[in-house]
């Protein structure tokens, strides 16, 4: 009996040994996209100089609907420019801006060699009249050249002029490499009213 139970534990041994050292092993998928979090700052230097329209808010007259044109200088994880339009109702009385805009960021990543294209972003955005605090939230919602396929969001938080940004961006993986030839404003980022 002892060479017996000898024997099935030797078979059975064996057995497990090949299926599961034996066989290959399957290699975990890699994932389908990479998700960053990038942080920098902001300067804004085209905040609407001179409206695309301004006119009367339909329902309370002490507030005033404008559109404008905007531009703003990145540096830190993104490095680069944004262009786009901006749509506001100003409140006359307390100094309060709300509003929503439309807008390219066209930079490079610097924890990456070579990463660079246009991040087309759309969110809202206010000024506090009595402390000139900015904030504005966006989504990612295209991206061209390394940025191509991008999703996420943006938070973008200090005064009017400057302050900081923490973007999460989401890309295929691998990061699309850009062609020599890729023309990051693509399309025309800022709309015709």
């Amino acid at each position: 009996m002892t060479k017996r139970m000898f024997r099935l534990l030797t078979v059975t041994l064996v057995a497990i040994t090949l299926v599961s050292g034996g066989a290959a092993q399957a290699k975990p998928a890699k994932p389908k996209t990479t998700t960053s979090e990038i942080r920098g700052s902001y300067v804004n230097d085209l905040s609407c100089p001179v409206p695309r329209y301004a006119r009367p808010h339909a329902d309370d007259p002490t507030k005033v609907d404008v559109s404008c044109d905007i531009s703003s200088l990145y540096t830190g994880g993104l490095d680069g420019r944004t262009l786009g339009t901006a749509t506001a109702t100003v409140d006359l009385v307390t100094g309060d801006i709300v509003g929503e805009y439309d807008e390219w960021l066209y930079a490079t990543y610097s924890a990456e060699d070579g990463s660079f294209g246009g991040i087309h972003f759309a969110g809202t955005w206010s000024i506090d009249g009595k402390t000139q605090a900015f904030t504005a939230r966006s989504q990612i919602v295209g991206g061209t050249c390394s940025f191509a396929g991008a999703e996420g969001s943006g938070a973008f938080d200090g005064m009017s002029t400057h302050g900081g940004f923490i973007v999460e961006l989401t890309r295929p993986n691998p990061t699309p490499a850009p062609a020599p030839t890729c023309n990051p404003i693509d399309p025309v980022p800022v709309p015709v009213p």
